[in-house]
C-alpha cells in the first residue's frame, strides 16, 4: 500500500476478487487516535464510507469498481472515500469543596454530587463529553470533536478551566482554590473505548500525584480522557490539654489514662465543643482549665464554644484537698480451726490482712467478695486484722481503717427479719440483732452491708444496678458478733398495691320512704338535728364503700307534753346502732425466722394508722362518739383486709 497526499491510498498488486476497505482505530506509527465521520455524499457523487469498514469494491482485470454506485457520469464509482478525523477526548472537573454553578435562563445549575471509589462526595462537571458528534440541519449532516483533539490540549479550546464556587460556610473555615489534580479515585468509562473504566491517574501516570497549577492544567498533551480533581489548602488546628501527671491524668479518646490529649480541628470556624475528663490524684481537686500558667480558670461553657483558628494549649488546674479515704472492708466471721478469711468490699479494690503471726497477705475484690488464706488453722481469740484500697477510675484512694475479727466459737447467727420488699422500692428494710451485720445480696450478684442500729432496725439502698421488679429475690444474712453467720432469709419483691379501700359516705334519709332530708356528704359524720324530724337509728350498707344512714322520724312541730324533757332528769340521749358488723377473725400467715407476735404487730401498726386516719375525716353537725367508736372499729376491719391481701 502507498499514502497519497490529504490521505490518499494506493494498493498495488491485488488479485481480482472482492474486498473491503477497514480502517484501523490509530495510526501505525504515532497511534493517535481517529474516529469515522459519517457524512452523505459530497459535490462529486461519490459517498462517503460511514463505518471503518467499507462497502465491498470488486476488482476485475485491475479494474476497481465499487458496485451500486456510479460517479456523476454515470460511470461504475472506482474511489472509496472516507471522512477520518482525530478522536476527542473528555473533560471531567470534580471537588470535594464548592459546586461548579453556571447561570442560565432558570437560574443557577448545580450538576449534583457522585462518590469516589473511597465514598468521599464529589462534585462532578463534565465540561466536554469527548468523540464525535453529529446533528442534521437542512438536510445536511455536521459532524463536530466534543472535546479536546488527540496530541492537542486544553489549551486549544479553552484558556481557563471553571472553579468550584465555595459556599459562605466554606469560605468561613478558611478554604482557598490552589490548583488541581490528576484524579486518583473518580473513574469514567473512556470516551475512545466505553469497557475502559481507569482513573486519570492510571491513564497519565506521569502526572499522578503532581499538583497543577491552573496554567498547568491546561497545556499538557492530551492522550487521552482528563478528569481533573480541584485541590483546596483547608486550615488545620490543634487543640491541646496538658496536666501534671503528678496531680491527675486525663482520659484520651480510647480511655486511656494520659499527660496530655491532642484534638485537630479543620477549618477556623469549629468549636471546642468537647472537653476531656481528668481524674485527679489523692490530695487534690480538679478547678479546671486555663490558656497558661498565669492566667485562672476559663469557665467551662466558655471554653466549649470557642473557635478555633489556631493552635491552642489548656492547662489542668488543682488545688490542694483533703484526701478521700477508702471505705472500710467486712470480715466475715472466723470460727475455730478455719484456715480462711473472706469477707466483702469494694470491686476492684485492694484488700490488706495481717495475721495473727504478723504476717500479711493481699488480693482483690471481685464480685464484691474476697479471700485469703492462712497457713494453719485459726485458733480461739486469736485476731485477725484487715484493711481496703479502693482504686477509682485508675486512682488509688487512701487506705481505709484497720478492721479487727475475733476467732469465735462455731455458733451461728439469728436470721434477720426482712420487711416485705416492694417493686420499685428505693430500700430493703428489717430487723436483726443490734449491733449485727446485715448482708444483701441482690439479684444482680451485688451485695450491700450495713449495722443493726440500736433500735433493732436495718435498711440498706437497692443498687442502681438491681432497680427491684415483681418476682426479684433479695437474700439477706445476719452476723451476730463472734458468732457465724446465719442462714440466708429469701424474700420476693411484689407489686406495691395497696387493698381497694373502701370510700366512706354518709345520708339523712326518711324511716320508710327513704327520702332524703339532707344532702350526702363525703365521709363518715354523725347525726345532725333535722327540723321536724326526730333522730331513729343509724345503719351501714357496704357494697363499694362504707354507707352510714341516718334515718330520722317526722314529728309534728310541736311535741306533746310527755316528750317535754324533765328538767330534774338527764338530758343525755343514747344512740343505738342497728346493724354493727362483726370483727371476721383473722389467721396470721407464719413466715420462716419470722415470729407471730411480730407479724401481729405489723397488723395492728396498719390498724392503728387507718383509725389514725378517721380523725381527720371533716364532720359536719354534732360529734357523736358511739359513731366513730363504729367506724374505727369498721376501719380496724378494713386495715386487717389490707393487710392480709397484701401478704396474700
Amino acid at each position: 500500500m502507498s499514502q497519497g497526499v490529504n490521505g490518499e491510498f494506493t494498493f498495488e498488486n491485488v488479485p481480482d476478487g472482492e474486498y473491503v476497505v477497514a480502517i484501523a482505530g490509530q495510526t501505525m506509527t504515532t497511534k493517535q487516535r481517529h474516529d469515522i465521520v459519517p457524512l452523505p455524499k459530497i459535490f462529486d457523487g461519490a459517498e462517503f464510507q460511514i463505518n471503518d469498514v467499507s462497502q465491498k469494491i470488486v476488482i476485475q482485470n485491475g479494474v476497481v469498481s465499487v458496485p451500486g454506485l456510479v460517479d456523476v457520469n454515470n460511470e461504475p464509482e472506482t474511489e472509496i472515500i472516507f471522512g477520518v478525523v482525530r478522536h476527542a477526548y473528555s473533560v471531567t472537573l470534580t471537588s470535594k469543596y464548592g459546586k461548579f454553578i453556571f447561570g442560565t435562563q432558570n437560574g443557577n445549575q448545580d450538576f449534583g454530587t457522585e462518590a469516589d471509589v473511597n465514598g468521599t462526595p464529589l462534585q462532578v462537571f463534565t465540561a466536554y463529553q469527548g468523540g464525535l458528534r453529529t446533528f442534521e440541519q437542512n438536510n445536511n449532516i455536521f459532524a463536530s470533536n466534543a472535546g479536546v483533539l488527540d496530541g492537542d490540549r486544553i489549551n486549544n479550546i479553552t484558556d481557563k478551566l471553571p472553579e468550584p464556587t465555595l459556599s459562605d460556610e466554606e469560605k468561613a473555615m478558611g478554604i482557598t482554590f490552589v490548583g488541581w489534580l490528576a484524579e486518583p479515585a473518580y473513574a469514567t468509562p473512556s470516551s475512545y473505548d466505553n469497557s475502559d473504566l481507569r482513573t486519570m491517574a492510571e491513564r497519565y501516570p506521569t502526572l499522578a500525584g503532581s499538583l497543577l497549577s491552573p496554567s498547568d492544567a491546561i497545556s499538557f498533551v492530551a492522550l487521552d480522557d482528563i478528569t481533573l480533581r480541584a485541590v483546596f489548602n483547608i486550615p488545620h488546628h490543634s487543640v491541646t490539654f496538658a496536666t501534671n501527671s503528678d496531680k491527675g491524668q486525663i482520659n484520651d479518646k480510647d480511655n486511656n489514662k494520659a499527660s496530655y490529649v491532642e484534638k485537630q480541628f479543620e477549618g477556623n470556624n469549629k468549636k471546642i465543643a468537647e472537653l476531656p475528663t481528668v481524674q485527679a490524684k489523692p490530695g487534690y481537686k480538679f478547678l479546671g482549665w486555663y490558656a497558661d500558667l498565669t492566667e485562672n480558670v476559663i469557665p467551662e461553657t466558655e471554653l466549649k464554644e470557642m473557635v478555633v483558628n489556631q493552635n491552642l494549649k489548656f492547662y489542668a488546674k488543682y488545688e490542694k484537698a483533703d484526701p478521700e479515704v477508702s471505705n472500710i472492708p467486712v470480715i466475715n466471721p472466723i470460727s475455730e480451726g478455719d484456715t480462711k478469711v473472706t469477707g466483702i468490699g469494694i470491686n476492684g479494690s485492694k484488700i490488706k490482712v495481717t495475721f495473727p503471726d504478723g504476717t500479711s497477705k493481699e488480693t482483690t475484690v471481685n464480685n464484691n467478695e474476697w479471700s485469703i488464706d492462712f497457713t494453719r488453722p485459726f485458733k480461739y481469740g486469736e485476731q485477725i486484722n484487715a484493711n481496703q484500697t479502693e482504686v477509682q477510675e485508675g486512682v488509688e484512694k487512701l487506705v481505709s481503717p484497720i478492721v479487727s475479727q475475733t476467732v469465735v466459737n462455731p455458733k451461728k447467727s439469728e436470721n434477720p427479719i426482712v420487711l416485705a420488699v416492694k417493686e420499685k422500692a428505693a430500700a430493703v428494710t428489717g430487723k436483726g440483732i443490734a449491733g449485727s451485720t446485715i448482708i444483701v445480696t441482690f439479684k444482680d450478684g451485688s451485695k450491700v452491708a450495713t449495722t443493726v442500729a440500736e433500735n433493732g432496725t436495718w435498711s440498706v439502698e437497692v443498687p442502681e444496678t438491681a432497680a427491684l421488679k415483681k418476682g426479684d429475690n433479695v437474700s439477706v444474712v445476719q452476723i451476730e458478733k463472734d458468732k457465724l453467720p446465719s442462714s440466708a432469709v429469701d424474700a420476693t419483691a411484689v407489686l406495691d398495691e395497696k387493698a381497694d379501700a373502701l370510700k366512706p359516705k354518709t345520708s339523712f334519709v326518711e324511716e320508710g320512704t327513704n327520702a332524703e332530708l339532707s344532702p350526702t356528704v363525703e365521709g363518715l359524720v354523725s347525726k345532725k338535728d333535722i327540723p321536724n324530724y326526730k333522730y331513729v337509728t343509724t345503719e351501714f350498707k357496704f357494697e363499694n364503700e362504707i354507707h352510714a344512714i341516718h334515718i330520722y322520724k317526722k314529728v309534728d312541730e310541736k311535741p306533746e307534753e310527755s316528750e317535754k324533757p324533765n328538767p330534774t332528769t338527764s338530758t343525755t340521749t343514747t344512740h343505738t346502732i342497728s346493724r354493727v358488723p362483726s370483727i371476721p377473725t383473722v389467721s396470721t400467715p407464719v413466715r420462716p425466722s419470722v415470729s407471730t407476735s411480730k407479724s401481729m404487730h405489723n397488723t395492728q401498726s396498719t390498724a392503728k394508722k387507718e383509725t389514725s386516719a378517721v380523725a381527720t375525716l371533716p364532720k359536719t353537725g354534732t360529734q357523736d362518739s358511739t359513731l366513730f367508736i363504729v367506724i374505727g372499729l369498721l376501719l380496724t376491719v378494713v386495715g386487717i383486709v389490707v393487710y392480709k391481701k397484701n401478704n396474700a
